[in-house]
């Protein structure tokens, strides 16, 4: 996926211990700043935890800014009449 959003002063580190599952660290600077620049109207900001491919249980965040289809401003009008058939 090229479009990725890396997060921005947020860093996974994988864990030892079996009963953590990962380390995050965060230079508070540049992550509030990040989150404050891609804040929802509801106040939350979803970031996505992912394997880096091949890098030995490495992980990385990136932004999911996935939005439902009725909340999506480049959806389609619904309130546009269908009057042609199908057939």
């Amino acid at each position: 996926m090229s479009d990725q959003v890396f997060t921005n002063g947020m860093y996974v580190k994988q864990a030892k211990p079996d009963f953590v599952v990962c380390k995050l660290g965060f230079k508070v600077d540049d992550f509030v700043q990040f989150l404050q620049s891609k804040k929802k109207e509801n106040g939350y900001v979803d970031v996505d935890v992912l394997l880096k491919k091949g890098g030995n249980g490495e992980m990385y965040g990136v932004l999911n800014a996935w939005v439902p289809d009725s909340q999506r401003s480049d959806s389609l009008p619904t309130d546009i009449e269908d009057t042609s058939t199908p057939f």
